[in-house]
């Protein structure tokens, strides 16, 4: 008997998310042509900018990879293929298009769980994932904003002194018991693989926004070669944009959370135009490498569940 047709709902699982993932294009898509703004075409973008930007958007999302590799590792999983947690990065992303967008963490931990057989594990490393996103992205913006307002040297140095607190939190027993308890998973394994997993994970993170950032600026020299606005500003205008839309939970990806906070930021220096056809490039660019990750991970699935099969079929 088939894999198929022992687990007929597996079977069904993965042309529905090869749908998903079409929906989530379409959804992302129709957005961005509802807005309706004239004046705003591909075709007057500058291509090597445009470029530059696709390509810090796939170094971002490969940061990302690594960082759940790294935090897995951690979690004292092993053995861990590096290509499983591209599958794992990858379906998560799709789900960022669902609205509360809880169905990529679910996704994500359906597949931790079936590697490891344990809970604790995929509840702990989504947890080192979350805090330490939401911490090295506010440790950034704080950067940019010092950078903005004052000086880069006051950012950088602000930055350097403020590392440290990635280990302070790894090592804050009470508090990471207490958020563990509520969570129903305390225990010293857990305390051990977030402390393990938290700093090597924020430092990647910190790496990752700073690609994730800089596409904001790309896409902004690819729509104009007027003066630009500060380099300190855009960045800092990214980095407010992606901390709301992490806090827009019930928004899909944080559409038009993201791009309202970008407008708002910007309009008022290079005109509320401009500052939306930037903002709707941005949104092209993120959305098209996400389902990008996301059909290469579906792909690598099935190859790896057709090996899997093959291997085991009898002989």
């Amino acid at each position: 008997m088939t894999t198929a047709a022992k687990h007929p709902i597996t079977a069904l699982l993965w042309p529905a998310l090869m749908l998903f993932i079409l929906g989530s294009l379409f959804a992302a898509l129709n957005w961005y042509f509802a807005q309706d703004l004239e004046g705003f075409s591909l075709a007057s973008l500058s291509a090597v900018h445009l470029l530059i930007a696709v390509s810090l958007q796939f170094l971002a999302i490969a940061a990302v990879v690594l960082s759940w590799h790294i935090n897995l590792r951690g979690q004292g999983i092993h053995p861990l293929a590096f290509v499983q947690s591209v599958i794992m990065v990858g379906i998560s992303t799709i789900g960022k298009y669902t609205p509360g967008k809880v169905w990529g963490m679910l996704a994500r931990g359906a597949l931790l769980y079936r590697h490891t057989g344990q809970s604790k594990s995929a509840v702990v490393s989504a947890l080192v994932e979350q805090v330490a996103l939401l911490h090295s992205g506010l440790l950034l913006t704080l950067t940019f904003f010092l950078a903005y307002y004052t000086s880069w040297w006051l950012g950088f140095i602000t930055l350097v002194a403020l590392l440290p607190s990635f280990w302070l939190i790894a090592r804050s027993d009470e508090l990471l018991a207490w958020i563990l308890s509520k969570l129903g998973k305390e225990s010293d394994l857990a305390l051990s693989g977030f402390r393990a997993s938290y700093p090597s994970v924020c430092c990647s993170l910190t790496v990752m926004w700073i690609p994730a950032s800089a596409v904001l600026w790309y896409a902004l020299l690819a729509c104009s070669s007027e003066q630009p606005p500060q380099l300190a500003l855009v960045l800092l205008a990214s980095m407010l944009s992606y901390i709301g839309g992490f806090a827009a939970f019930f928004a899909p990806a944080g559409i038009g959370v993201r791009e309202g906070l970008v407008v708002a930021l910007l309009g008022p220096v290079i005109g509320i135009n401009a500052a939306m056809y930037i903002a709707l490039l941005h949104r092209l660019i993120t959305a098209g490498v996400d389902i990008s990750l996301g059909m290469l991970a579906l792909l690598l699935h099935g190859l790896r569940n057709r090996e899997a099969e093959q291997h085991n079929a009898p002989s």
